[in-house]
């Protein structure tokens, strides 16, 4: 009897399921000062892979929202600045709220803003 208890145990313990979090992905840019600027963007999409957009001249550019990013994915937003100057406010979202977030202020022209998830 003992020998079925501890075999049921084992089972039981080997069918657990593993659970993965997963998250809402969006990224961000948010011009800070009223100076006309021109950025392109590119960023991790969801499965791992690189996308690029611009150019923008919007004072906020956001990202399509990715649901179930996974929790262990690296991502990465980068901003280079085409023309013009001010303050850019690079925002990577988990869920709906500033997971990371950098500072571009010109005389720099490029910026990376990465984190895991």
């Amino acid at each position: 009897m003992k020998k079925l208890w501890i075999l049921l145990i084992v089972f039981f313990l080997g069918c657990t399921p593993t659970f993965t979090r997963k998250w809402e992905l969006q990224y961000e840019v948010v011009k800070q000062t009223p100076e006309p600027i021109t950025y392109n963007v590119s960023f991790t999409n969801k499965n791992g892979a690189t996308k690029s957009q611009g150019p923008i001249s919007d004072a906020i550019w956001r990202s399509e929202i990715m649901e179930d990013a996974e929790s262990s994915l690296n991502v990465a937003l980068r901003v280079k600045i085409l023309s013009g100057s001010g303050i850019l406010e690079l925002r990577i979202l988990r869920d709906g709220a500033v997971h990371e977030s950098k500072i571009l202020e010109s005389p720099v022209y490029e910026a990376i803003a990465e984190t895991s998830l």
